[in-house]
């Protein structure tokens, strides 16, 4: 298990509030859903679950023994962009704009 403590305070443009742990679950999960489409899906695959427990704090349970590759996923490129789920559900697809 991976457990990932944000900095309180930061904050997303245009209004969209401050960045908490629900974002950073709504985000990984969204790249999971097949649905979507995600080009950094195969990145975060080996996550079997991830929960947000408070504001600021996020836990990623993994299917494998693989922390080290997921949290260079995570920090590089598009698995580790944060969405602002309050965004996406105002602007749906227009959020890219």
């Amino acid at each position: 298990m991976l457990t990932f403590t944000l900095h309180e305070g930061v904050q997303f443009h245009q209004g969209y509030g401050e960045m908490t742990s629900e974002d950073v679950v709504f985000s990984i999960m969204r790249h999971l859903d097949p649905k979507v489409a995600s080009v950094a899906k195969s990145q975060v695959v080996d996550i079997e679950k991830i929960e947000a427990p408070d504001k600021y704090n996020v836990k990623i349970y993994l299917k494998n023994s693989s922390a080290l590759t997921l949290s260079k996923n995570l920090a590089w490129q598009n698995a580790g962009f944060i969405l602002s789920k309050k965004a996406y559900e105002k602007l749906g697809q227009k959020w890219k704009e």
